[in-house]
This record gives C-alpha cells, structure tokens and sequence, in this order.
C-alpha cells in the first residue's frame, strides 16, 4: 500500500514537473519568436500549423505567400536559427 502510494505521488510530481518544463519552453519559444521578422513568424506559423490549423509543406506555402518553395525553406531555416540563438543565450 505505501509503495503504490509512492509511486503514484511520483508519477504525479513527474507529470507537473514536465508539465512545468513543457509550458516554459512554450514560453521561451514564444518569446523568440516575437522577436522574428512578421514574415518569418508567418512561415514558421504556416509550416508547423502554430496557428491552430494543419502543418503545410513548404510549396503549400509558397503557394499561400507567393513564394518559391526554395525560398520557404530558406525563411524557415534563418527562423529557426534566430530562435535557436535566442532561446540559447
């Protein structure tokens, strides 16, 4: 009884720890990213579906954007590189 007692209070603290973690790298990350240019926040919104809708391929978003793919996947590297840079300072 103890023991699955123990067990229970550390899947319980596991949980709101990684909770915890979860919600400031989400915050960490939100904050690199309103420091990139609007287009940027734009591809990587439209790329990975950070707007609530379904993650696009780089032409899906081209197409949107009137961009060639390449350049998509250009804007997205740069925008993850400045996020990478921020968050890691």
């Amino acid at each position: 009884m103890i023991i699955s007692r123990w067990f229970a209070e550390q899947s319980t603290l596991e949980t709101v720890i990684e909770s915890e973690e979860r919600d400031l790298g989400m915050s960490a990350l939100s904050d690199a990213m309103s420091d990139l240019l609007p287009s940027y926040r734009k591809v990587l919104s439209l790329r990975f579906g950070l707007d609530d809708s379904e993650a696009k391929t780089c032409r899906e978003v081209g197409r949107i954007l009137g961009l060639s793919y390449q350049r998509i996947s250009q804007l997205e590297k740069e925008s993850l590189q400045a996020i990478r840079e921020k968050i890691s300072c």
